[in-house]
């Protein structure tokens, strides 16, 4: 039994992807992760995406701006990231979506 810490269940965020050539890895492991963890009924799990990014991008306007996006059931289960990330943009509301996309150019 876990030990008391307030309300339960505990919200858990897995996070996956980012711009290194591991993101595929990242992927398949956070997606393991995340469905292992949906089976404790104590848990609350939900996944997150971290745009995919170049080195230039991260040193020229720093990790806050990257994207990270609270994944629908559906979308984690794709096989790649970037299949994920077009996922996304085809969820999101077109106007957010095209301001998203300007914004990772």
């Amino acid at each position: 039994r876990a030990p008391d810490h307030g309300a339960w269940p505990q919200r858990v965020r897995v996070i996956f992807g980012g711009g290194t050539s591991e993101r595929q890895v990242s992927l398949m492991s956070g997606t393991n992760v995340w469905l292992k963890l949906r089976e404790c009924p104590d848990l609350n799990v939900e996944p997150y995406l971290l745009e995919p990014y170049t080195e230039q991008q991260l040193l020229d306007d720093g990790i806050e701006s990257l994207a990270v996006w609270k994944l629908p059931y559906a979308e984690v289960l794709r096989h790649t990231v970037e299949e994920v990330v077009d996922g996304c943009m085809r969820e999101l509301d077109p106007d957010v979506a095209k301001a998203t996309f300007e914004t990772r150019k």
